[in-house]
């Protein structure tokens, strides 16, 4: 074999080598935007928060959470979610979940809470599952166009929606994914100073009592208390004043 075929061969070598590595660098680009397996956990346990798009964590059998999809972001844009300087579509995931209905049946419903604790509510809404404790819904907030007395009124359980407290400047702990309100209607928002509107929603006076003892009326001890408090998260009810018994929140800012 003449040098220059071998210096030839040795080109041609070097090209396929630079071509096949192309390949193998543009094969590894596009599979990072290809739908990943979910991670899986069926303890229930908390899971590492990921951070790749597109990646569902499930934690068990029917409670996983997800990026918000692009569907999802048209559904909430204008409503729950509005621009701001504080949270991003990104910060947030749709966690999916099952529950017992008041009808003592099984249904599926979706919160959208902070990336930071969905793995916590997740395994939240499994605890409530596995005692079947009573949820009458659990939609969107969209649904109701965000309107959030609306959505307490109809005894919807929800989470994110970027407002104002009512009757305040204070921006809610629900602008940051970081507040859960359960069967609100049961469980309303008490204060002073608002006259007719002291108690939120308007149509829940009848369970502002907390020495009354009623049908899904959530006290320190019981099953959706200790779902969340076993996790570090604050409970309402237990403000000084007001006294909002619906509200469950996390401190991570």
């Amino acid at each position: 074999m003449s040098k220059k075929t071998k210096i030839t061969i040795a080109i041609i070598s070097l090209i396929l080598i630079f071509v096949n590595g192309a390949l193998v660098i543009k094969l590894s680009l596009e599979d990072r935007n290809m739908n990943i397996p979910a991670a899986e956990n069926n303890t229930g346990d908390k899971l590492q928060t990921e951070t790749v798009p597109g990646i569902r964590v499930t934690c068990a059998e029917g409670f996983y959470y997800e990026p918000l999809s692009e569907e999802i972001k048209v559904k909430i844009s204008g409503k729950s979610f509005r621009e701001n300087d504080l949270i991003d579509y990104s910060d947030l995931r749709l966690v999916t979940v099952r529950y017992i209905g008041f009808d003592d049946m099984e249904h599926e419903g979706m919160l959208i809470v902070n990336v930071q604790v969905a793995d916590d509510v997740a395994a939240i809404f499994k605890d409530l599952y596995d005692a079947r404790y009573p949820i009458e819904k659990i939609l969107l907030i969209d649904e109701y166009n965000a309107d959030d007395e609306a959505s307490m009124a109809d005894n919807n359980t929800s989470a994110f929606c970027f407002r104002q407290i009512d009757g305040q400047e204070t921006i809610s702990d629900h602008s940051y994914g970081i507040a859960v309100d359960i069967n609100p209607l049961y469980n309303p928002y008490v204060r002073s100073g608002f006259g007719e509107r002291n108690v939120l929603p308007v149509n829940a006076g009848t369970y502002a009592d907390r020495t009354v003892d009623f049908p899904h009326k959530i006290v320190p001890g019981d099953v959706c208390y200790n779902a969340f408090v076993s996790r570090g998260w604050k409970w309402g009810g237990e403000w000084d004043s007001p006294k909002d018994y619906q509200h469950f929140y996390k401190e991570i800012y």
